[in-house]
């Protein structure tokens, strides 16, 4: 409201525009909280605070689906490879005549494959983020 008359929708659609480009995949549970803030950031830029309301609740669901899933794939993907790494750590325990420990993380093969997972995996998510941004460009011109 400080902002001079003739600069308001400028400004409006400034910040509609800032807070939406925020709106992006959790890389972990802690980046659910930054959800909070662009909901509240929000409420002040479009008229309908309850479909505004029910589609952050959705959103945050969304997320944490999110997160789960890639929870589940990195775990998935360790069990399916460990089998792989035990044979890798016996060839090279043969080789340098000791024990050899090997991590999935540090593995080349392990990181490219899960990788190509994981860049899948946000692939489907980012579509329907896409369709939250298009349903909050809606809430927003209809203001």
């Amino acid at each position: 409201k400080g902002v001079e008359k003739d600069r308001r929708e400028w400004v409006r659609e400034g910040l509609f525009e800032v807070v939406k480009s925020n709106l992006s995949l959790p890389q972990t549970d802690a980046d659910l909280a930054t959800l909070d803030d662009l909901h509240r950031a929000l409420e002040e830029l479009v008229s309908d605070k309850g479909v505004l309301k029910q589609l952050f609740k959705q959103t945050r669901e969304f997320f944490s689906q999110y997160l789960e899933d890639r929870r589940h794939l990195v775990e998935e993907l360790t069990r399916q490879y460990e089998p792989r790494l035990r044979q890798r750590e016996k060839q090279l325990a043969q080789q340098y005549g000791r024990p050899v420990k090997l991590d999935p993380a540090t593995d080349p093969e392990f990181s490219k494959v899960l990788q190509d997972h994981m860049a899948q995996l946000e692939g489907q998510y980012r579509q329907a983020l896409g369709q939250v941004t298009a349903h909050l460009d809606q809430l927003f011109s209809r203001s």
